[in-house]
Parts: structure tokens; sequence; C-alpha cells
């Protein structure tokens, strides 16, 4: 598979969400990148300015991502139980693991690289206790029950 194709497999197990999720919480963002309080602005980084706070821009982009790979482990967390998979097959045939794009096996290697992946990011940009609440809660809600 090439790099459109694996990009486009992450999108479907998120795109069912962007109506509920993505555009609330990107304009949540949006407007608590305004406050000097945005978890991030305390500490210098990569892309902040000379007093340790990330310019307005970035902060969006960050909010964003963040928002996003949050989704995609709460997603793969989800959609590789089986009976997420038999109701998924019904509704939203789509989804990678119904249409055979992927396994349930290789969702959770994806989910694994996910919590990674974004546990990482949330370090750089300060949002780690966050991160770490979020995986709790989904951990919680998908495999205790």
């Amino acid at each position: 598979m090439r790099l459109p194709s694996h990009l486009y497999t992450l999108h479907l197990f998120i795109h069912s969400d962007y109506v509920s999720v993505v555009y609330p919480q990107t304009l949540f963002a949006i407007f608590a990148t305004l406050s000097p309080a945005f978890p991030g602005t305390a500490g210098k980084a990569v892309w902040s300015t000379e007093d340790g706070d990330y310019p307005f821009r970035i902060r969006i982009m960050l909010a964003i991502f963040w928002i996003q790979l949050q989704l995609l482990v709460l997603d793969t967390s989800n959609q590789r139980h089986p009976d997420s998979i038999a109701e998924d097959t019904i509704n939203k045939s789509w989804r990678p693991i119904p249409s055979r794009r992927m396994t349930p096996e290789g969702t959770r290697h994806l989910l694994i690289a996910g919590i990674l992946v974004t546990y990482m990011a949330s370090c750089i940009i300060g949002t780690s206790t966050e991160t770490l609440v979020l995986f709790t809660l989904n951990w919680l809600y998908n495999d205790i029950g």
C-alpha cells in the first residue's frame, strides 16, 4: 500500500465523527486557544515565541492535530471489538475493518502506535495530563464497559 492509501484508511476510522466530534471540538479549541491559559503556552517549544507562548495560528494547528490524534485512538479502540465490527458491517460497511482494509489485529497494532504517538505529541505540546485522562476514559468505556 502507498502512503495515500494508508492516510485514507486512517481517515475512514474517524470519518463519521467529523460532524459530531471534530467540528464542534475544533470550534471549542479555537476559542480555547484565544486564552493565555491554553495548555502548552507556559513552556518553551519548537514553535514558541521568545516569551514561551505559541503564536495563535500554531495553537490552532496543534489543537486540531491533537483532536484528530485523540479521535483516532478512541475510534480504533472502539471499532476493533467484535460487537462494533458486527454493527459496522451492517451500518458502516466502508469502515476499515468491515471493508477488509484492516484486520482487528492490525487495528490493535494501530491503536498501540496511536497511543504512543499521541502521548509523545501531547508531551511536546503540553497536554499530557489531558491525554492521560482521555486514554483512561477510553479504556474504561471500550475495554471495561
